[in-house]
């Protein structure tokens, strides 16, 4: 006691206090001064019991608390009008009160008050069954009916309807977050063993076929932003502050926002879509579902018959699919080497630039072969409704070299000389060795194309596809040649293909490619235009007036030209990436089809259109297939 005296009283000393000051430094340390707040909290939890009278209640509030009734009373009436006042701060905050369980009764006592998991005769022994179930009076045989079927009185009194179990609420809940009307939730459930197939709806975007995924979770109709560039990159889009979120909680990034002219069968609508980032699906929600009435029996024929159909040839034909290395039956590659040729050995070392031009000396005799070219196999494509894309794995490696041209390809590594026993990249005959390879595997099957490793097939309706496709792979797996699925597009509207997106209306431009034309800045030399000219260049075909507007640029080409941006090169700049991001369009070719010819020529150069003129339209309506555009 001396000890706490001393520690409690510091600083002063023991011997400095008289017998009143150390009885009330000791009074004050055993029996503190009361907490306000918690006796206040002590009385605002206390309840009156069912069972309990106004006297009991109130013995039981002086008890929780040492303070006078009339201060408690006071006290929590001036608490209760501060919370009142300081509510109109803070917002709402609903306090949920515990709402006691009820359960069915227990099977193994006969009780409402607890589940049979926590029974406490969960663990007793019936002597009706002689097993640890129940309690005897639970017995199913002790309660059995009487041998007439009827019932008994006592039985039926006994007889209770069973209440539907209600879960108690043990924790108070308080529900002061505000709700962000602008977050939209973004719910997307997907079976994991896609047994349940997506649904896909086809619709018209400002007249653009686009084909949206049926999702009755998504509260708005979302398309990501590489869906969007590859059908509606020519439409205007305005920012937007609306928020999406997904079922986990994540925001969904949104790109931009857009109203479209919306057309599904006979119905027209005007309806807002959201442009995001990322890689999935194109979605229909749910603010589209309430303006359309879907056919529900086309949207079943497109989403489950010819996808059933493909993934079942693939599991068919699983072989090209395993992940291997191919070797094609039947086939060896022979190397010829020109006359006078000589080898040469080099160091596993970099090569001097002095040196480069004699390595580049060709000592392969290249045989000669036709290459296809894209224009040739977009023919094959006319008329087709879905595309299929295949891309060959190691596609050089799956061919096999013979004996005689193994020793032509050694490779110097620090464990010694090696020699390939496959095509090994670099080769300068392996472009026309592969396709020839590829042309004489597929040669009868005139509905697939393809250059090199990229195979390219469709059809005009389901089953022709469908058969185009199980043909190709039959006869791939047939020959040992492996593909791979990562790559492959299969039933897809439209597929891209050497820079070129392919549908049922035709060619278009590779949204991508297009995409890295728009971000060229101004060319500052004549390098840099140069590049852009090239990437241009590869889609003159579907810019009209192409020799007109290259010719400002053809001036500063010139030899000796000084460099000099002109207003006009700024606007035949601004004008190409114009006419990209417009999506033009080069129509199928169809022999069958009457054509329209128009040329003409001015003071750069010389043109030609072919166009093919529409024989079911009221007027006279064409789409324009270029066939020649010649400058001077």
């Amino acid at each position: 006691m001396y000890a706490l005296l001393r520690s409690i009283s510091a600083p002063r000393r023991t011997k400095e206090l008289n017998f009143a000051e150390i009885v009330d430094i000791l009074a004050q340390h055993v029996d503190p001064k009361l907490i306000i707040n918690a006796e206040r909290y002590k009385f605002h939890k206390v309840e009156q019991e069912e069972s309990e009278t106004i006297r009991q209640y109130l013995a039981k509030l002086l008890a929780e608390a040492t303070l006078t009734l009339q201060t408690a009373v006071e006290r929590a009436c001036a608490s209760e009008l501060t919370e009142k006042e300081a509510s109109g701060f803070h917002g709402s905050a609903h306090d949920v009160k515990k709402i006691e369980g009820t359960f069915p009764e227990c099977f193994r006592c006969g009780k409402t008050n607890h589940s049979p998991e926590k029974c406490f005769h969960r663990k007793a022994q019936c002597h009706g069954w002689q097993k640890f179930v129940h309690i005897i009076l639970k017995c199913p045989e002790k309660r059995a009916p009487k041998a007439n079927g009827g019932e008994s009185k006592k039985s039926r009194k006994k007889r209770k309807k069973k209440p539907g179990g209600v879960h108690s609420v043990e924790e108070t809940v308080t529900m002061a977050e505000p709700v962000d009307k602008s977050a939209w939730p973004m719910f997307t459930v997907v079976d994991s063993q896609r047994r349940c197939k997506e649904l896909i709806v086809p619709v018209l975007i400002d007249g653009k076929s686009v084909d949206l995924e049926l999702d009755t979770g998504a509260s708005m109709t979302i398309i990501p932003n590489h869906v969007w560039l590859g059908v509606l990159a020519a439409k205007p889009l305005r920012q937007t502050d609306v928020r999406l979120k997904s079922y986990s909680g994540h925001e969904i990034t949104v790109f931009r926002e857009a109203k479209v002219q919306v057309s599904y069968g006979d119905q027209q609508a005007c309806l807002p879509v959201f442009v995001t980032t990322g890689d999935g699906p194109a979605l229909m929600g749910r603010n589209w579902l309430s303006v359309l009435r879907l056919n529900w029996k086309q949207i079943k024929q497109i989403s489950l018959e010819p996808r059933d159909r493909v993934e079942s040839l693939v599991s068919k034909y699983a072989s090209p699919f395993d992940g291997g290395l191919g070797t094609i039956k039947g086939v060896t590659a022979h190397l010829k080497l020109k006359e006078n040729a000589t080898p040469q050995f080099f160091k596993a070392r970099p090569v001097p630039f002095a040196l480069k031009e004699k390595i580049a000396e060709e000592p392969l005799d290249v045989p000669e072969y036709p290459m296809p070219t894209v224009e040739e196999l977009f023919t094959l494509q006319n008329g087709g409704q879905s595309f299929y894309k295949l891309d060959l794995s190691s596609a050089y490696q799956q061919v096999l070299l013979d004996e005689e041209s193994r020793q032509y390809v050694p490779i110097n590594t620090p464990l010694g000389l090696f020699r390939y026993t496959r095509l090994p990249f670099g080769v300068a005959a392996n472009p026309t060795i592969f396709e020839q390879t590829m042309d004489s595997i597929l040669s009868d099957l005139n509905e697939v194309g393809g250059i090199l490793d990229d195979l390219i097939l469709t059809g005009q309706n389901d089953k022709e596809h469908l058969r185009n496709l199980e043909n190709t792979l039959k006869r791939l797996d047939s020959m040992g040649v492996k593909l791979k699925k990562s790559k492959s597009v299969f039933m897809k509207p439209s597929v891209e293909y050497f820079a070129f997106k392919v549908d049922r209306h035709g060619i278009h431009p590779s949204p991508r490619k297009v995409q890295v034309i728009q971000e060229v800045p101004e060319p500052r030399d004549a390098t840099e235009l140069k590049y852009f000219l090239g990437l241009v260049n590869y889609y003159r075909k579907l810019i009209s007036d192409m020799s007109t507007l290259v010719h400002p640029f053809n001036r500063l080409l010139m030899f000796d030209a000084p460099w000099t941006w002109t207003e006009a090169c700024q606007v035949a700049f601004k004008k190409l990436k114009e006419l990209l991001l417009n999506s033009p369009l080069l129509a199928h070719y169809d022999p069958n089809k009457p054509v329209r010819l128009a040329v003409d020529a001015s003071s750069y150069g010389l043109g030609a259109v072919l166009s093919h003129v529409s024989v079911t339209a009221k007027k006279n309506q064409s789409r324009t297939h270029p066939a020649v555009s010649q400058q001077v």
